[in-house]
C-alpha cells in the first residue's frame, strides 16, 4: 500500500522536523544556522548534478530493458551503479578542493569569518557524496521493481544520526557534529541498500563499456540534466539573494521552505514516485489511456493531502513555533518566518501540479520537454524577481518563484498534449476550492495580524469549509492509498 510510504515519510518528516526545531533552539537564528542551510542547499545541488545525468530516465530506459530480457536491466544497473560511483568520487573530491570558491557562487554576501565557517563545513560534508550518488542508483533500481518500503526506511538515517550528534556533541563541536552525523549516515544507507538491492534484484557492478542501453540513457538523458541543472539553479540564485539580507534571513527562508518542502513531500514524494514507475510501465505498452486516469487520480490524491497539511500547519505555525524556538527567535522573526511560509504556497502547490505531469512526459521518455519548460522558468524567474524583491523585500522571492514555476507548468503541459492529449482542465476540477480558499487564507493572515485566538480561529473555520467542499474527495483519496499491490 502506498499508505506504508506516506507512513513512513511522515515519521521521516517528524523526526528531521524535531531535528530543526532542535537546531534552531541550540544556535537561534544566526550565523551558524546561515552556514548550515547554506551547506545543505549546496548539497542538494552537488547531489543533483552527480547522480542525474545517469538517473533521470533510469527507471523508464530500465523497463524497456527488462522487457527484453531481466539479464540486460541487470547490466544497465550495474553500469550505472559504477560510473555513479566514479562520478560521486570525482565531485566529491572537487566540492573539498574548490569549497572556498563553491561558498562564494553560493553566498556572495558572507563576510570574510562566515565565508571560511561556511568553507569548513562543506569540506566536511564533502565526503558523503560518492555514497550518495550510488544510494540514488540503488534507490533507483529497488523503486524500479516496487520495492520501496526499504529505501523509505533509509531515509530515516540522516535526522537520526543529525539528532543523536547534536544531543551528544552538539554544544561542543557546533554544526560540524551535524555535518560529520551526515557523512556517517550516507554511509550506512549506502550499505543497507546495496545489500538489499543485491538480495532482491541481483545488484551488482558492471563494466560500462560497449552497453547499448546505457549509451541510449546517458543520450536520452541529455536534454533532462539540462534541465534539472537549469533547476537547481533555484538554490543558489535564492541563497545568493538572501545573503544579502541581515544575518539570520537566510535561516528563517530556509526555515519556511523547508517546512513547507516537508509538507509537499509527505503528500507528493511517494505518490510521485509510484506514479512514475506504473506510469513508464504503461507508457512502454503504449496504454495511454490508463496513463491519463492513473495522472487524474494522483494529481487529485497528492493536492488534497498537501493542502490539508497546508490548513493545519497554518493554524498552529505561529503559537507552535513561538513555543519551540523559545528566546532564541523573536516574535517578530517568526511572524516573518510564517509569511514566507505562506507566500511559499502558490511555487509549492503549483510544483505539485508539474511533478505529476512532469513525471508523465519522462515515462514516455519525452526529456527534451522538461528543457524547455526550465528555459521558461528561468526566463520568466530573470524578468521578475528583481522588481519583485524591490517592491516585497524578501517576500518577493516566493512570489518570483511562483510566477515562474506556473509559468513553467503552462509550457510543459501545452508541449506534452502535442505529443499525446493527457491534460485538460478536468484535471484540475477538484483544485478549484484548494485554490480560492488558499488565496483568501494567505491574504487574511498577510494583512492582519491580529491575536492568536483569533487567527486560529478563523484558520479553523476556512480550513473546516475546505473540507466540506473536498469530502467526497477525501474518502477517494484515502481509498486510493490503500489499495494493495501497488509497493513492496
Amino acid at each position: 500500500m502506498i499508505f506504508f510510504l506516506n507512513a513512513i515519510n511522515l515519521l521521516t518528516v517528524l523526526v528531521g522536523f524535531t531535528v530543526q526545531v532542535l537546531i534552531v533552539r541550540f544556535f537561534g537564528a544566526s550565523d551558524s544556522t546561515d552556514v548550515y542551510y547554506l551547506v545543505i542547499t549546496v548539497m542538494t545541488f552537488v547531489s543533483g548534478l552527480s547522480t542525474g545525468f545517469l538517473t533521470d530516465l533510469f527507471i523508464p530506459i530500465y523497463h524497456d530493458a527488462k522487457n527484453r530480457r531481466f539479464e540486460d536491466a541487470q547490466k544497465l544497473s550495474g553500469s550505472v551503479l559504477t560510473l555513479s560511483l566514479g562520478s560521486g568520487l570525482l565531485i566529491g573530491l572537487l566540492v573539498y578542493v574548490f569549497s572556498p570558491v563553491v561558498v562564494t557562487l553560493f553566498a556572495s554576501g558572507f563576510k570574510e569569518g562566515k565565508m571560511v565557517f561556511a568553507t569548513d563545513m562543506l569540506r566536511i560534508i564533502s565526503f558523503s557524496i560518492p555514497f550518495a550518488t550510488v544510494s540514488v542508483v540503488l534507490n533507483s533500481t529497488l523503486n524500479a521493481n516496487s520495492f520501496m518500503i526499504t529505501t523509505y526506511l533509509t531515509n530515516l538515517l540522516t535526522p537520526v544520526f543529525n539528532g543523536v550528534a547534536l544531543l551528544v556533541a552538539g554544544r561542543t563541536y557546533g554544526v560540524s557534529a551535524l555535518m560529520y552525523a551526515t557523512v556517517l549516515a550516507s554511509i550506512l544507507a549506502a550499505g543497507i541498500l546495496f545489500v538489499y538491492c543485491k538480495f532482491k534484484v541481483g545488484a551488482r557492478f558492471a563494466n560500462p563499456l560497449r552497453q547499448r542501453n546505457l549509451r541510449y540513457l546517458l543520450i536520452k538523458n541529455v536534454p533532462v540534466r539540462m534541465t534539472n541543472m537549469a533547476n537547481l539553479l533555484r538554490g543558489p540564485i535564492t541563497t545568493t539573494v538572501l545573503s544579502y539580507f541581515p544575518a539570520g534571513l537566510l535561516t528563517l527562508y530556509s526555515y519556511a521552505d523547508r517546512i513547507i518542502t516537508v509538507l509537499l513531500g509527505v503528500a507528493n514524494a511517494p505518490l510521485t514516485q509510484v506514479y512514475f514507475v506504473q506510469s513508464s510501465e504503461l507508457s512502454a505498452r503504449k496504454a495511454f489511456g490508463e496513463i491519463r486516469r492513473l495522472l487524474g487520480s494522483i494529481i487529485t490524491t497528492s493536492s488534497l493531502m498537501f493542502a490539508g497539511l497546508f490548513f493545519t500547519t497554518v493554524i498552529v505555525f505561529r503559537v507552535a513555533f513561538n513555543n519551540f524556538f523559545a528566546a532564541k527567535v523573536s516574535v517578530d522573526n517568526v511572524r516573518i518566518m510564517f509569511i514566507l511560509f505562506l507566500a511559499l504556497f502558490p511555487f509549492s502547490f503549483t510544483s505539485l501540479l508539474g511533478a505529476q505531469i512532469t513525471a508523465t512526459g519522462l515515462a514516455m521518455k519525452k526529456g527534451r520537454l522538461s528543457l524547455y519548460s526550465a528555459i521558461g522558468f528561468l526566463t520568466v524567474l530573470a524578468i521578475v524577481i528583481v522588481p519583485s524583491v524591490r517592491l516585497l523585500s524578501v517576500f518577493g522571492l516566493p512570489v518570483s518563484l511562483g510566477v515562474a514555476q506556473l509559468s513553467s507548468v503552462l509550457i510543459y503541459s501545452k508541449l506534452l498534449n502535442k505529443v499525446e492529449p493527457l491534460i485538460d482542465f478536468g484535471l484540475l476540477k477538484n483544485q478549484w476550492d484548494t485554490i480560492i480558499i488558499g488565496g483568501v487564507v494567505i491574504a487574511f493572515n498577510f494583512i492582519w495580524n491580529l491575536g492568536p485566538a483569533i487567527q486560529i480561529a478563523v484558520n479553523s473555520l476556512l480550513f473546516a469549509v475546505w473540507i466540506v467542499r473536498n469530502w467526497s474527495e477525501a474518502h477517494d483519496t484515502l481509498r486510493f492509498v490503500t489499495a494493495k499491490g501497488m509497493v513492496k
